[in-house]
């Protein structure tokens, strides 16, 4: 690790304020010690003009640190990278042969986008070269079950998904690990 190098650090907060690391990865090109990441959520996409709204999360740019819980306007640049954080994912590499361009992109996903110009506003849109898909997380009360390894979970509660018309989301379960699944299964 060297100064000015962006790193994502997964902490456990120990009882005394202490936080202890479990995992550190680097982001963004250990060459470019500029690189600037955002990390959102998507809530509108426009495959025609190549561009996507998303809720500022996290900000590690230039940008102020104001732009945090706010929408910003992206334009993906042609030949723009796509890729899925996989370490996020537990290794579901089927997932990276699916999130390939604008039209891989959903509402209510988490992304990570790297800023190369733009502020995010309509008049000057965030420009990024590349967008990478990060492990979202919800709860919500399942809805109905389909099969052994599919339910929907009911959004209706969820005023992020009901802003963009999702009522419902329909979760392929075949290839997650639950905790606390023999309750799971019994209650379905």
């Amino acid at each position: 690790m060297q100064n000015g190098q962006i790193v994502d650090v997964d902490v456990t907060v120990l009882a005394a304020g202490a936080m202890v690391a479990r995992k550190v990865k680097l982001e963004g090109s250990d060459a470019n010690f500029n690189d600037e990441e955002l990390d959102g959520f998507v809530t509108s996409v426009n495959s025609q003009t190549g561009t996507f709204a998303f809720v500022v999360a996290e900000n590690l740019s230039a940008l102020s640190k104001s732009v945090l819980g706010s929408p910003m306007q992206v334009q993906i640049q042609s030949g723009a990278k796509f890729s899925v954080d996989l370490e996020e994912s537990e290794n579901n590499s089927g997932l990276s042969s699916s999130f390939v361009d604008v039209n891989s992109l959903l509402a209510g996903q988490t992304v990570q986008v790297h800023r190369v110009s733009g502020d995010g506003s309509t008049a000057a849109p965030l420009v990024t070269d590349r967008v990478r898909l990060q492990e979202t997380r919800l709860t919500a009360a399942v809805k109905v079950k389909l099969d052994a390894n599919t339910f929907n979970l009911d959004t209706t509660k969820l005023s992020f998904f009901t802003a963009v018309g999702v009522a419902e989301i329909t979760v392929d379960a075949s290839h997650a690990s639950f905790e606390g699944v023999a309750m799971w299964r019994r209650w379905l």
